[in-house]
Formats: C-alpha cells, structure tokens, sequence
C-alpha cells in the first residue's frame, strides 16, 4: 500500500469511528504528541493563532473525550463524515500531512 492510499484508508477510519460514537477510540488516530486543532475561518484568513478548541498529546485528547461523555450537555447528534479529495504531501522520513 502507498502513502497516499493508507493516508485515505486512515481518514476513512478516523471518519467511520466518529460517525459510530467511538469517543474512546479518536485519541489512537494521533501520535503521542499529536495536535488537535479547530479555529474559525475567518481567524485562518488573518493569521490569527487563537483556536475555538486546542489539544495536545493523547492525554489531552482523552480528556476532551471525557468532557463530552460526561461534562459537556448536549442533545444527542448523530454524524456522517463524507471525506474526499484526501491530499497528501510526504515530509521526511516517517512524516506526512493531509487534508481532506
């Protein structure tokens, strides 16, 4: 399998286990130190670093897991993530970015 196909295999399986409720299982999807990240917009357009919600590492990705299981109130949501045009750009070694 090439880069470019385990990075979509890879979006497919973080997208379905959202889509299915599997809180527990989004932390794996990110290396230990990996970052989490969603800002606005309109923040992305002026260069503006602020995010709405910022994460980083495992530990910290479990306790947003832990906030929205038992924190956070909401109405019951339902999700169904179509992801396509996944682009991938290789690094170094052992690195890459997508988006999709």
């Amino acid at each position: 399998m090439d880069l470019q196909q385990a990075v979509e295999r890879l979006h497919a399986r973080y997208a379905h286990a959202l889509d299915e409720g599997r809180l527990e299982d989004w932390p794996e999807f990110f290396t230990q130190n990996g970052r989490y990240r969603i800002t606005t917009a309109e923040n992305e357009d002026r260069g503006l670093p602020l995010p709405v919600l910022y994460a980083e590492g495992r530990p910290m990705l479990r306790d947003r897991v832990q906030s929205l299981r038992h924190a956070n109130i909401y109405e019951p949501q339902r999700y169904r993530h179509i992801v396509s045009s996944v682009l991938v750009e290789q690094l170094d070694d052992g690195h890459a970015r997508s988006v999709a």
